[in-house]
């Protein structure tokens, strides 16, 4: 119990319990008092007689009419005036005695009521459609006095104007005025609390809704209000404390269109109230389609009501049946599934539920009017508020909850992710350092003269260590695109250039197996576009080399074309081959990491699968997308389309997209006579760059560590210093930042080479002062290159 309470005080807040608890206990005691005190006659309208007149501005006596009465019980709603003739006589009301004429109030343009006394004297009122409201009086009743005269009461005549049903009156009460009074007391009572209560509520959750911003608490606050502005008017707060504001037909209005509000709002507010994934995409189409009909019932109501409108009636409280049973399968499903929000919502909903189905039996005339009747629905959508407050309380702690876990789980995966991407980084330096040793000793060795069978062997060996460096190469790309640290450049470029580029460097691999590799339609690209040239090539590189790999005979081609619109240039690419094909399932999972087409590819061929999936990843990032055609035995096209913007700088400079060949001033010739340090303490890689340095003519000084690179670097004036970013004693980057500092190699040029090959990395290198970086395994080019890009051209030109 201590349990309970300590949910329901987290649940409710403070401001609120007060009321919800004198609610709660008003709710039980206000229609059990109203039931015992305020039942003084029976229900009048079953013995009533009726007939029917023209209308007129004026009604005398209209006794006398009532020798045409009928008694037969079958009054039917007219345009012109109804009239119901009621004897008191059976009753025999009590003379000297204030009586009260009370009936429940209806939707007519006019009431006419005569009190026929015994002595012959007559009590009439004459009420038009803005007057209705001087005879509120608790409920959706009015009252008419009797007043007490030394005879009794023995007729009533009540006459309507164009009613829109006749039964929809439900009751006819003529009843002593002092027990209408106990009547009127608890309902004011019983009306106040709850509109108050929920008024409260609506304002609190609208609070909650403009902070949190979840949809079922907007559902939540729509409902609410549905239910207070049928309160409002229904049970005639507006008519007490705004009387003649509005007609009793605008109230009516207001109060059918509440309902409709009511349903509507309360099947959206099911379902976003649920936990996701529970309940299916078709209940929730069906839910959402019952509650627009209900409205839709209700505004055809009021655009159609009139005394012709008992059908419509009838299909509002159709209406009302099926939304019940779509919301009874709905939670029954739900809670079956073990859904915590769907137990709050049927307890709540069981409450106005059961108002609502009095309602209806009282409407298909099933069972009487009543104060149950009467009460049972706002009753019910009261308590239905405390109880779906508790549960929308319970439901964001579980989102809580779940945003929690999700985010523990986020932190954990990113954690993982980190750690992944440390390992992977510290496994590719330390691979790379054995792997420079065994492409520089090997790019050494096949320089020297050796026997065919010894050329060989180190053709074998420099071909693994490229199949080694790409696929180390491949594990960083695909996880950095994993941990989203891939960022693409945004730099002018042309585009034919690289599709020429990517010509070049394997048109020797095609030619090597007799293939034929064409790019056509080059000249359909646009002269520059924005973008990342070293991405494109990438795909570029990876789908024609798999093109050719899996190509015995035939051919390779490559089409392009673009399109330009919206400020988005759209490249789309095939590359078509005459190889092996695929099958369906082999198409599949043909982007996957670590995935082939065929196992058996892997063994005859080579490859990880990891190149088509980075291909993947890179052409969405560029917006892009990327498929397959293929046949077995009959080839592949793979196509794929990636979008750029237009470049719009004439004058701006390209990247340059085709290897140039190189020119006197990059000759490594030019590095002849250079006094380099190479400050590196991996012995293998000090040794295969004394001996390309060696080559070249240029003079070496070796450092083993990071404090001998400072202390020779500091005496002695070097033209450029190679230098190793993890040594002993200090690190390539702290001695790179002191020599900036002061020394005689303030302005030399210092090129990393290093194993460290992340972006981060590279960055690092740039920020401490550093002229370039050559990564681990380098081939001699590479190495040359990167000398004579990092060299100062002073140097150059004083040592030529």
């Amino acid at each position: 119990m201590g349990a309970q309470r300590h949910g329901f005080n987290r649940s409710v807040p403070a401001f609120l319990r007060p009321v919800f608890m004198c609610l709660i206990f008003s709710l039980f005691a206000a229609p059990h008092t109203a039931a015992q005190d305020a039942e003084p006659s029976p229900n009048l309208l079953p013995g009533a007689c009726y007939f029917y007149t023209d209308r007129q501005d004026q009604f005398p006596s209209m006794l006398s009419m009532t020798a045409e009465q009928s008694c037969d019980g079958g009054v039917e709603a007219r345009p012109d005036m109804v009239w119901l003739s009621i004897s008191l006589r059976e009753l025999s009301p009590d003379a000297k005695t204030d009586y009260q004429l009370v009936m429940f109030r209806h939707w007519v343009e006019r009431l006419v009521v005569q009190l026929h006394y015994a002595d012959g004297h007559m009590q009439a009122y004459d009420v038009g459609a803005r007057e209705f409201d001087d005879f509120w009086s608790v409920g959706n009743f009015i009252k008419f006095a009797a007043p007490a005269r030394d005879a009794r009461v023995d007729h009533v005549l009540v006459g309507f104007q164009n009613p829109s049903s006749i039964k929809l009156f439900r009751e006819i009460r003529f009843t002593k005025d002092t027990q209408w009074q106990k009547k009127e007391l608890n309902g004011h009572l019983l009306v106040g609390l709850i509109a108050g209560a929920i008024i409260a509520m609506l304002f609190y959750n609208i609070s909650l809704a403009a902070v949190l911003r979840f949809d079922f608490h907007l559902h939540y606050c729509l409902f609410l209000f549905s239910i207070i502005t049928y309160i409002l008017t229904a049970y005639g707060v507006v008519a007490h404390y705004f009387p003649g504001a509005l007609t009793v037909g605008q109230q009516m209005n207001i109060t059918i269109f509440s309902l409709g509000l009511n349903g509507l709002s309360g099947l959206l507010f099911l379902c976003s109230f649920m936990e996701k994934g529970l309940l299916s995409e078709r209940w929730m189409r069906l839910a959402k389609a019952v509650g627009v009909a209900f409205m839709a019932c209700a505004l055809l109501y009021i655009s159609a009501r009139g005394w012709h409108s008992d059908t419509i009636d009838l299909v509002f409280n159709l209406m009302s049946g099926v939304g019940l049973v779509v919301i009874v399968s709905i939670l029954t499903s739900t809670i079956r599934k073990g859904s915590r929000a769907a137990i709050y919502y049927a307890i709540g909903w069981a409450l106005p539920v059961l108002g609502v189905c009095l309602r209806i039996l009282r409407g298909l005339d099933v069972i009487p009017h009543s104060p149950l009747v009467e009460y049972g629905m706002p009753i019910g959508m009261a308590l239905e508020t405390v109880i779906l407050s508790i549960g929308i309380a319970n439901r964001i702690s579980q989102i809580r909850k779940e945003r929690d876990s999700a985010r523990l789980l986020t932190e954990q995966a990113n954690a993982a992710s980190k750690a992944k991407s440390d390992f992977l980084a510290r496994m590719s330096h330390e691979i790379r350092t054995p792997m420079n040793a065994i492409v520089g000793l090997s790019e050494l060795m096949s320089t020297t003269k050796l026997n065919a069978q010894q050329q060989n062997y180190v053709q074998n060996i420099q071909v693994s260590g490229d199949i080694l460096l790409t696929l180390i190469n491949d594990i960083l790309d695909l996880s950095k695109i994993e941990a989203n640290k891939l960022e693409l450049e945004h730099i002018r470029f042309s585009p034919k250039e690289v599709f020429e580029s990517v010509h070049v460097i394997l048109e020797p691999a095609a030619q090597a197996k007799g293939l034929t590799l064409a790019f056509e339609d080059l000249e359909a690209l646009p002269p520059a576009v924005v973008g990342d040239p070293t991405r494109l090539r990438q795909i570029l590189i990876n789908l024609v080399n798999n093109a050719v790999k899996f190509t015995d005979v035939g051919t390779v081609t490559v089409k392009v074309a673009s399109t330009t619109s919206a400020g988005r240039v759209e490249i789309s690419c095939s590359v078509a081959d005459t190889g092996i094909g695929m099958g369906p399932d082999q198409q599949e999972r043909l982007f996957h990491s670590f995935t082939q087409a065929d196992e058996t590819v892997t063994r005859r061929f080579g490859g990880t699968g990891l190149g088509l999936a980075i291909c993947r990843q890179l052409v969405e990032m560029m917006g892009g997308r990327i498929w397959v055609e293929s046949e077995p035995g009959l080839g592949s096209t793979f196509h794929f389309t990636i979008g750029l913007e237009p470049a719009t700088e004439k004058g701006a400079s390209l990247t340059a997209g085709q290897p140039q060949p190189p020119s006197a001033s990059t000759d490594p010739a030019s590095l002849k006579g250079l006094r380099i340090l190479v400050a590196e303490d991996n012995r293998i890689n000090r040794m295969i760059a004394a001996k390309l340095l060696e080559r070249v003519g240029s003079q070496a000084d070796f450092a083993e560590d990071g404090r001998e690179a400072l202390e020779k670097a500091s005496s002695t004036a070097y033209d450029l210093i190679l230098m190793d970013l993890q040594m002993p004693e200090m690190d390539g980057l702290e001695v790179t930042r002191l020599l900036r500092e002061k020394g005689k190699n303030t302005s030399t040029p210092v090129i990393a080479m290093t194993a460290n090959v992340s972006d981060e990395d590279k960055a690092r290198c740039f920020e401490v002062g550093m002229n370039g970086h050559i990564s681990k395994p380098f081939k001699p080019e590479v190495f040359y290159d990167a000398l004579l890009t990092g060299l100062s051209t002073d140097a150059r030109e004083a040592r030529a």
